[in-house]
């Protein structure tokens, strides 16, 4: 891309979709995205255009982000919000989805601070049942995070399946390849570049969600993000009743087991932490999860064999 002008941008989009869709407005923007809210000539009916940022043309190549995308087009379940579109043009790449009014658990958490926890637990399972269904069919999100989960029509739904693999960023940050994600949410494995970082990665990210539910905050926080990187391999989180008194002794349990530094030492499926952290179904003995750095993970951080 050769401009990261908003405006060009917005010229340069509308252009490429203007045979499908009517932009009407900028219904939102982040850090990696800018989202427009229009309508589809076809059907007339109203959708988001998510415009991915300017790094994608030079870090994806568009059959990649095609195939990907398309992949993800495949998820049909009450609890995700569907693609219905996609496409690259000269270095833009962007997708279409329903437009849907409603908030994230971002803007719920910064309007109106705490959830009740039978809210908490309620919008937890509908983003477990979203994220077991997607593990079924063999896809991981790997960047599962507040913004990326809406709250509308009086369900959870999760945005933005797979993109984390179709854009495949890479960072320096650590020194070795980072799949994108973001540093509050991200997975030990993620962290050290796991090529293999799957289900397991989901799942810490889904308790870091609804940890930050339940207290007000993350589990890890940092005055930089290397130290919050370093709080996810390091540190053992405080469990969320430290920050909140009525949050049960279930949730407690469920979700330090989730946040475990090594994937083995968490619950085998999303299946299994909605219903631990529910109280459904009791946690089935185990070890304490040891809090304390995994070599491992560390070695391969710092570049060690």
């Amino acid at each position: 891309m050769t401009s990261a002008n908003p405006e060009l941008m917005l010229a340069r989009l509308a252009r490429a979709v203007e045979s499908r869709y009517r932009i009407e407005k900028e219904a939102g923007r982040g850090s990696m995205a800018r989202v427009y809210q229009a309508v589809e000539l076809a059907t007339n009916r109203p959708v988001a255009i998510k415009l991915l940022p300017p790094e994608a043309a030079t870090t994806t190549n568009a059959e990649r982000f095609l195939r990907e995308i398309s992949l993800t087009r495949t998820l049909d379940h009450p609890n995700i919000l569907p693609l219905i579109d996609s496409g690259t043009d000269d270095g833009l790449y962007w997708y279409v989805m329903p437009f849907l009014a409603g908030e994230t658990i971002r803007e719920a958490l910064a309007a109106r601070g705490l959830m009740a926890v039978p809210d908490v637990l309620r919008l937890a399972a509908q983003v477990g049942a979203a994220l077991s269904y997607a593990h079924a069919k063999g896809i991981i999100h790997r960047d599962l995070k507040p913004e990326n989960i809406m709250i509308g029509d009086g369900r959870a739904l999760v945005l933005d399946f797979g993109l984390a693999r179709a854009l495949d960023v890479q960072s320096n940050l650590t020194g070795t390849g980072m799949p994108l994600g973001t540093p509050a949410y991200m997975s030990p494995e993620q962290i050290v570049g796991a090529a293999d970082a799957g289900a397991p990665a989901d799942l810490y990210s889904m308790a870091c969600v609804v940890y930050e539910m339940m207290a007000g905050r993350p589990p890890f926080v940092g005055s930089t993000v290397v130290h919050l990187l370093q709080g996810h391999l390091t540190l053992p989180p405080d469990p969320p009743s430290r920050h909140r008194r009525d949050v049960p002794p279930t949730v407690d349990a469920a979700l330090l087991k989730a946040l475990a530094k090594s994937p083995t030492d968490r619950q085998p499926s999303v299946d299994q932490f909605v219903a631990e952290l529910t109280g459904a179904a009791a946690a089935a003995p185990a070890l304490t999860p040891d809090p304390r750095p995994n070599p491992g993970l560390l070695a391969r951080l710092f570049g060690k064999r």
